[in-house]
């Protein structure tokens, strides 16, 4: 099939958004389809710099006008994103004599809010993987300051309006198939269209053979966390956990890795919890260089509230570092107490919550076979979830379609 992509977010050997963009483009190429993608032109030098060369790909670079683009700090990614998606849709328009696409598929931005309008080009038109409707308990929320709490309430209030918004729900009605990461994600779509719509992941991994050895370890419990700081990634919950840790005498280090505007509040909690010496800050890392950390530590902390994939929690896996998680969005789908430990935070109170943690990283504090058992397991497990994987349960369903 000729494809076109769009994907606002690729970029190689990143996480998040950029990453799932161009896995994607990479394996659906590799599937032999021919690939039009447009994506951001600020994309272009990373992707060009990747040296990566498939004949079945061909790019479109796109960017609004300079006079737009240096007002996107004030406007904001999200209404950038906006015009961006509504600009591409004449462009691809005035272009579709040319490019002749067979269908049109809409990857990045992986969030059931985002529109794309190329769906009224009378293309075949398939959307998604969809996530972002994934929710937390109010009880996780707890001593977060309030503009926080009322950013996930709202948060709350426009996915629950999805279902009824016309913008919404004609894309939705102009779409052959709809992807959602998960069944939450999947419960905002209009009942009506259910026939259409299928429940798969927009995350892999690319696997690499490792030979694990975790039974040879210092004498201290080491913790790992990846990500950005932001409240819904839940750093602060587990501070309050490693704060009742640390009162159990347990030894441990916690290495940090990551930035984000959340970062001042955690680094204060730090340091009123008296964690500052159990702490390691590292401000980044590419992800290449991310692999000796995960060889090098116990057990991986991914304490997401709604996140609706969890890249990170699969590079951990993959690299045989078992994950402590929630029962919450994506992690509730990958993770599981045979390869990890997950917490059940169904009907609990904040600090029911925090005792659990603490009292599952005491026990594995003392638990090294435990810990070696985990990490060939989910070494093993992250074999289901490889980009070639992901890409192939949707594009079978989308290649079987199309024949119809």
């Amino acid at each position: 099939m000729k494809i076109l992509l769009s994907a606002y977010a690729c970029e190689p050997n990143r996480g998040s958004e950029p990453g799932v963009g161009w896995n994607w483009l990479v394996q659906i190429a590799e599937r032999g389809h021919n690939v039009t993608v447009i994506t951001r032109k600020n994309n272009k030098e990373v992707i060009e710099n990747e040296n990566y060369t498939n004949a079945n790909i061909q790019y479109i670079y796109y960017d609004l006008p300079g006079n737009i683009i240096w007002i996107k700090k004030i406007i904001g990614v999200h209404l950038y994103y906006l015009l961006w998606q509504i600009v591409i849709y004449f462009r691809v328009k005035k272009q579709l004599h040319i490019l002749k696409p067979d269908i049109i598929h809409h990857i990045t931005f992986v969030a059931i809010r985002k529109y794309s309008f190329l769906c009224f080009l009378g293309i075949p038109f398939y959307y998604g993987p969809l996530g972002g409707g994934e929710t937390c308990p109010d009880a996780l929320l707890k001593g977060l300051p309030f503009r926080y709490y009322f950013k996930e309430k709202l948060r709350n209030l426009l996915n629950s309006l999805v279902k009824w918004n016309p913008i919404s729900t004609t894309i939705f009605n102009h779409s052959r198939k709809i992807f959602a990461t998960t069944y939450e994600s999947a419960s905002y779509f209009p009942n009506s269209l259910r026939s259409k719509i299928h429940v798969f992941p927009a995350i892999g991994v690319n696997r690499e053979k490792l030979n694990l050895n975790k039974k040879n370890k210092n004498t201290d419990l080491k913790i790992l966390y990846v990500g950005n700081f932001i409240y819904w990634k839940g750093i602060q919950i587990v501070l309050d956990a490693l704060f009742i840790l640390k009162s159990k005498e347990v030894e441990f280090t916690f290495t940090i890795v990551g930035h984000g505007d959340f970062e001042s509040l955690l680094k204060n909690k730090v340091r009123e919890l008296g964690l500052e010496k159990n702490i390691h800050w590292i401000k980044w890392l590419p992800q290449g260089d991310l692999k000796d950390l995960y060889q090098s530590n116990d057990l991986f902390l991914f304490p997401s509230l709604h996140d609706s994939g969890g890249m990170v929690l699969l590079e951990a896996i993959s690299n045989g570092l078992p994950v402590m998680s929630f029962n919450l969005g994506g992690a509730g789908y990958f993770n599981n107490d045979e390869i990890g430990w997950v917490t059940d935070v169904n009907g609990k109170s904040y600090q029911e919550v925090i005792e659990e943690m603490s009292e599952r990283l005491s026990s594995i504090s003392k638990s090294h076979d435990e810990v070696a058992l985990k990490a060939q397991k989910c070494y093993e497990h992250s074999l289901h979830y490889s980009w070639k994987l992901t890409v192939d349960r949707v594009y079978n369903i989308i290649e079987e379609d199309y024949k119809i």
